[in-house]
């Protein structure tokens, strides 16, 4: 099914100086002209094509036909990854030689390189747009856009320098996330595998710690044994979760990493050890987890689709495809990819869960299709689906954690809704004080931000700044990036509107350095 962006986002777009810029400069242009589009995400892309018909039409006086490579964003057929062949038949062809329809004045053609992580095809992509410049502008009646990531512009440049001589005009498209339902998605479990029971993280990295220690001193005895190597294996990613727990998530990262590339060892020696295959499995899953939290989405993304999932296929573990893609769904939502989320879901996560019989896992992938309706406007079926599918199942088996988080998204579909007096009851009678009777540090953050927010939306900034500092202080010892970014905007405006602009640049900067330790800035 076709996904429409919510109003919200395309306000923004259709609001934004240089969206507007593009169009004056596309109503006058009477030959062929290419314009590159910067966009800070491949959401901002499928907005910044939706206006633009709409808004040069309106410039132009007459109706619009934008061609859209390699895929419509209406195609209701799932996004495939571009290869060089396939490069070759949905956007160097349709450019090189343009039929009837695509050779008229009037059509534009928009490229959009965003929707798939930067990769060898595309550079390959950009390097043959760069060869075929001249056929392009000679047999293409009708103006070019280019739509890329801040990144692909500066891959652009250096490996097509021919191509990028002939652009018109560069436009910088930066729009921030608009409230919808709430800046970011409420915290769950991402790993559906891991154990819900949460130990004092202190205590257990403690003990990781030691443990870790006697066991690299027993490997270094005898540094082949292949025992040996996996004792290490185990503890280390003991201590990763226990890291990760804390909030330390770059050292978590690492001892994730170390312990991966220990199985790997062990399996280049040993390949028909199905259960340390298993096992490597799990622990990638677990590093998933943490790169989504900290907002490596790339990282995430080429994880599961490049090792995990050809792993489990090779496994013939249907459950375990099943989980990956489902973490793959939760890449694209934080991408801002929801039809290729909710294709994933429906397609594959849930018709597989069912098949297992497994009713949490079930229940968690039919929470992340009720957050994408959520993000699309459709509260009252995403309330459905959270009151009579998710809390039952969670009630039945006396999972409080889960439990938790979805009345926490109720509370936001709430919110949403404007019934702040329910939203705040919610979080104040049972969010709140579940996460903390559970000692779930990223739901008590959350839970505080969005108790927050009721009380600013009733003009009550006083008591919603310490709920808001709360939020933010968890949220950077935890490492949440997408989380620490949106409380991080709300947390500055409430110190500016204190009159605190120290303790806000302090903020900012904070932020700031947060995004540059994980590779974001």
């Amino acid at each position: 099914m076709s996904l429409e962006e919510p109003a919200a986002w395309l306000d923004l777009v259709r609001s934004h100086a240089e969206v507007r810029r593009l169009v004056r400069a596309l109503s006058l242009s009477q030959r062929f002209h290419l314009y590159l589009i910067v966009c800070s995400g491949p959401r901002v892309a499928r907005a910044t094509a939706s206006v633009l018909r709409e808004l040069l039409a309106t410039a132009r006086g007459a109706t619009v036909t934008l061609r859209h490579l390699p895929r419509d964003p209406d195609d209701p057929s799932p996004e495939e990854r571009l290869t060089r062949e396939s490069a070759t038949e949905r956007v160097l062809r349709p450019l090189t030689t343009p039929d009837e329809a695509g050779a008229a004045h009037g059509v534009v053609h928009v490229v959009d390189a965003t929707g798939s992580v930067p990769d060898d095809a595309w550079a390959w992509c950009f390097q043959r747009l760069n060869e075929r410049r001249n056929v392009i502008a000679q047999r293409l009646h009708g103006e070019l856009v280019l739509c890329v990531t801040p990144a692909q512009e500066t891959q652009l440049a250096a490996i097509a320098p021919d191509l990028w001589s002939i652009r018109s005009g560069t436009f910088m498209v930066d729009v921030e996330a608009p409230l919808v339902a709430a800046s970011a998605p409420w915290p769950t479990w991402r790993h559906i595998d891991r154990d819900r029971s949460e130990p004092d993280a202190e205590a257990e990295r403690r003990r990781a710690e030691e443990e870790l220690v006697q066991a690299r001193a027993w490997a270094a005895g005898s540094p082949d044994d292949a025992g040996r190597k996996e004792s290490v294996a185990i503890w280390l990613e003991r201590l990763g979760t226990a890291l990760e727990a804390e909030g330390r998530s770059n050292e978590a990262a690492a001892a994730l990493s170390e312990a991966g590339a220990l199985i790997e060892g062990v399996l280049a020696a040993a390949p028909e050890r199905r259960e340390l295959r298993h096992y490597l499995v799990a622990l990638r899953l677990l590093m998933v987890d943490l790169a989504t939290v900290q907002g490596r989405l790339d990282d995430a993304q080429h994880m599961l689709i490049e090792q995990v999932l050809p792993a489990v296929d090779d496994l013939g573990d249907g459950r375990a495809r099943a989980s990956a893609l489902l973490q793959l769904a939760d890449v694209f939502i934080a991408r801002g990819q929801l039809e290729e989320a909710l294709t994933l879901l429906e397609q594959e996560s849930i018709p597989a869960f069912e098949r297992l019989g497994d009713a949490r896992s079930h229940a968690a992938a039919m929470g992340r299709v009720a957050d994408i309706y959520e993000m699309t406007g459709q509260a009252d079926e995403a309330l459905r689906i959270r009151r009579e599918v998710e809390l039952p199942v969670y009630q039945q088996l006396g999972d409080d954690l889960a439990r938790a988080s979805t009345m926490g998204r109720i509370a936001d579909s709430e919110l949403s809704q404007g019934r702040l007096e329910s939203a705040r009851e919610i979080l104040e009678r049972e969010v709140l004080p579940a996460n903390e009777r559970l000692g779930h540090h990223e739901g008590i953050a959350f839970a505080s931000w969005r108790l927050g927010e009721v009380l600013l939306r009733q003009n009550r900034p006083a008591e919603a700044l310490p709920l808001v500092e709360r939020a933010f202080d968890l949220l950077q010892r935890l490492g949440h990036a997408q989380g620490l970014a949106a409380v991080g905007r709300e947390y500055i405006a409430l110190l500016e509107q204190t009159g605190d602009a120290d303790r806000a640049a302090a903020v900012r900067a904070a932020i700031e350095a947060h995004a540059r330790r994980l590779g974001l800035a």
